[in-house]
């Protein structure tokens, strides 16, 4: 069994040691996914750290998640894919409403 069939394995069995590990290991895919989605505009209103957290709070949350990642790339496919819904669905809420208006913000 490769190491990562290890991990994943641990990880669907609920280790905690294993979700930190695999947070160690894909964490900064994830950051880069995240950056990569933030514009300038967005960048001034939220921190970077906090989509990443939430991306790992949905994927732990959906265990079936777990259940379709073979291999590295998958993994990495899927957080990219949290990653960018997490992004969007914020910059909808706050930038494509009239109800925030922030992209209409004046600063004097």
């Amino acid at each position: 069994m490769s190491d990562f069939s290890e991990l994943m394995s641990r990880v669907r069995e609920g280790s905690d040691e294993a979700a930190r590990d695999l947070v160690d290991t894909y964490g900064p895919h994830v950051f880069r996914a995240v950056r990569r989605r933030l514009n300038t505009q967005m960048r001034t209103k939220f921190d970077s750290s906090d989509f990443v957290q939430a991306v790992w709070t949905s994927f732990f949350a959906r265990p079936r998640l777990l259940n379709n990642v073979e291999t590295p790339n998958q993994l990495v496919a899927l957080l990219a894919t949290i990653a960018r819904n997490k992004v969007v669905d914020e910059r909808r809420k706050r930038f494509d409403t009239q109800a925030y208006g922030v992209s209409r913000e004046r600063y004097s």
